[in-house]
Order: structure tokens, then C-alpha cells, then sequence
């Protein structure tokens, strides 16, 4: 399979994603598995983060980072979904790299574990008389020293870093739907002077990206637990999974993630191609990877929920209880899928392209 700049895309992991990929299951998974009464902290994902050295894998080399891709970074934050982590991974890697390119001191010391950055899931701020104003939804806002904020400036988009101690920052928690996930929303009017303003090599649109195998992360999770409960379960002396409606919906479940899988990969090599090739809306590199982007978190949005809701009706009423993660995972898949737009807005999105003959973009998205 070939990428439109003739760089080739293998959907098979190399030897160093295979080991990244069983390095972070295998800790985070030993994170989720540990007997707590508020389940896992927010201090012990933040050591082993730190531990795993995952913060700079997005930052490029030349800026001490690890110079890895959004492949990598979707191999992470999987793994972080599945686990279903109450920390805000995805938006610490993207906020650390565009804060690398931005304000390197900084970010060198997110990379050293010393402070925590963040980036707004919702919202932006826009520049009018020398200020950058706005709300925004932020996770984990109040835990974070650095905001990563996409600001509109006369009909371009720029990248800013700003401080959230500053004066002209207000948190307060926002609706919490997603219970084992914070969420803070950042009020701020701020002089552009005290902030770091630019554009950045790595689009916004990321977020989508790693949002989309986070989704596939969540998808796995909830098919793996209905799948050992439909063995383990019994009624009428056979296990439930040897009935008809169950295992059909398994089957279905596996297939729906299987393609997830696929298009969310294929999302993160198109999104690395066209950034190696120098982010050009117009570019034909640009052009498959907005495509892919529609198309993976569209199709991957709808898979999660129905996987997620799936593995609730196959529990029944016990997933409804703290003893299990199925509802969680639910409440994060309805989270995730409202990252960089919903389903049925990139479904329009498409549609729209396909109609007119326009290039694709994210315009409404924001």
C-alpha cells in the first residue's frame, strides 16, 4: 500500500513499536489491576509515565525529544484507554512537543517530569487588539502548569503556551461525564505579550488522531471483558457465550474493532506522511491525511459506543457497578468520540466533499 508521496505504509508494527506497544500494556496494565479505593491515583500514572519516558515521544530530536511519530504516540495512548487511565496522556504529548517548538525551556522541563502540560479538547482562544481571549475545555486543567491553546488570529490558526498561573486564567470544574476523567473549564483573557504564539509543523488536527486510537484502545478493552464474562458466566448450566445472540454479537464487535483498528492506524501513518512532507492544506499529502481523519474518527466513534454498549447489555446489571470498568469505559468512549468533532459531524464533512469536488478541512470542527 502505497502513501501519495510514495512513502510505503505497513500496517504491521516494527521491532521497536512491538516493544513500545508491550512495554506501556503491560505497566499500564499493572496501573489499572492495583486494589485502591478511588482506583488508580493520578500520581502513580504520572510516575510511571515519567518512568517510561513516554512525555517527549513526540518531540523532535533536535529539541531532546524522542523524535517519534504519531504511530508511537497512538500505541501509547491506547494502551492508556484500555487501561482506562484517570490521566490526561493524549493531551501531554501533544502539548509537550507544541510546547518544544514554542517555548523549549518549558518543555524541557515537562520532558524532566517536573511540571505537567495540557492542551484544550474544546474551545479557542482568538487574538483581536493585542489580546487572546476565550473558554475552553481543558482536562485536567488544575493539575497542569501549560496550556496548549489553538488560537485564531484573521482567519489563520496559531499555536500558543500559555501559563495557566497566569492572572488572566480562571479554572473551575467543568461537567464530569466521564467519572474517572477530570475536566476543568478555562476561562482567559490574557495580553498576547505573556504569551508564546506560532505556527507549529504539527497541525491541531492531531488531537483527532490520538483520540481516534484511544477509541480503539477503550473498543479492545470492553471486547476482551465481554468476552471472558461470556465464558465465565453461566445459565441454564451453559456458559452464555454458547448462545446464539451472544456470540453473534461478539463476532460483530470483533469485526467493527478490527476495521477501527485499521483505520486508525492508517490514520496515524497518512497524518506522520503529510507532516514529514510540510503540513499544506492543499497538498496531496494533506488532502489523503484529512480524509483518513474523517473517515477513522467517524467510523471508530460509532464502533467504540456500540462495542462499549455491547459489552454492557452481555454483564447486564453487575456492569453498572464500581466492581467493573464496562460503564467507565462507556463514559470514556462518549468523551472520546466528541474530541475534534463527533461522528456524524465528520460523516458531513465527508459528504459535503464528496458533492461539492471541495478539498476537506475541519471548518465547524473547532
Amino acid at each position: 500500500m502505497k502513501l501519495s508521496t510514495d512513502l510505503t505504509l505497513d500496517l504491521d508494527y516494527t521491532t521497536e513499536q512491538t516493544l513500545l506497544h508491550d512495554s506501556v500494556h503491560r505497566c499500564f496494565a499493572d496501573l489499572s489491576s492495583r486494589p485502591s479505593v478511588a482506583g488508580t491515583s493520578f500520581a502513580a500514572c504520572r510516575r510511571a509515565i515519567a518512568e517510561l519516558g513516554l512525555t517527549g515521544l513526540l518531540v523532535p530530536e533536535s529539541l531532546g525529544g524522542d523524535g517519534m511519530g504519531l504511530i508511537e504516540a497512538q500505541i501509547a495512548c491506547s494502551a492508556a484507554a484500555a487501561a482506562c487511565l484517570p490521566f490526561p496522556l493524549l493531551e501531554l504529548l501533544l502539548s509537550c512537543r507544541w510546547a518544544a517548538e514554542l517555548q523549549p525551556a518549558a518543555a524541557a522541563n515537562i520532558m524532566r517530569g517536573g511540571e505537567l502540560s495540557t492542551v484544550a479538547v474544546q474551545g479557542h482562544g482568538r487574538l483581536t487588539a493585542g489580546r487572546v481571549a476565550g473558554q475552553a475545555i481543558v482536562p485536567y486543567a488544575a493539575q497542569c502548569r501549560w496550556l496548549a491553546l489553538p488560537v485564531h488570529e484573521d482567519g489563520r490558526m496559531l499555536m500558543a503556551l500559555a501559563d495557566l498561573r497566569h492572572p488572566g486564567c480562571s479554572i473551575e470544574l467543568a461537567h464530569q461525564f466521564d467519572l474517572s476523567y477530570e475536566l476543568n473549564k478555562v476561562s482567559f483573557d490574557i495580553p498576547a505579550s505573556d504569551l508564546t504564539l506560532g505556527a507549529s509543523s504539527l497541525p491541531v488536527e492531531a488531537l483527532g488522531v490520538l483520540a481516534a486510537a484511544e477509541l480503539v484502545g477503550a473498543s479492545e478493552s470492553c471486547l476482551k471483558l465481554a468476552t471472558q464474562y461470556a465464558k465465565d458466566r453461566t445459565q441454564f448450566g451453559n456458559p452464555i457465550g454458547s448462545y446464539q445472540a451472544i456470540k453473534h454479537s461478539l463476532a460483530n464487535d470483533f469485526m467493527m474493532l478490527d476495521n477501527a483498528r485499521v483505520a486508525s492506524q492508517y490514520l496515524g501513518a497518512a497524518f506522520d506522511n503529510a507532516v514529514a512532507c510540510g503540513w499544506a492544506l492543499e497538498s496531496e499529502a494533506c488532502q489523503e491525511a484529512m480524509t483518513a481523519l474523517h473517515v477513522a474518527k467517524s467510523y471508530c466513534g460509532d464502533a467504540a459506543r456500540c462495542i462499549a454498549e455491547d459489552s454492557l447489555q452481555i454483564h447486564g446489571a453487575i456492569a453498572m457497578s464500581w466492581e467493573l470498568d464496562v460503564h467507565r469505559m462507556l463514559r470514556r468512549v462518549i468523551r472520546l468520540s466528541a474530541y475534534a468533532g463527533q461522528p456524524q459531524e465528520h460523516r458531513a464533512i465527508l459528504s459535503r466533499s464528496l458533492l461539492s469536488g471541495k478539498s476537506l478541512g475541519i471548518a465547524g470542527l473547532a
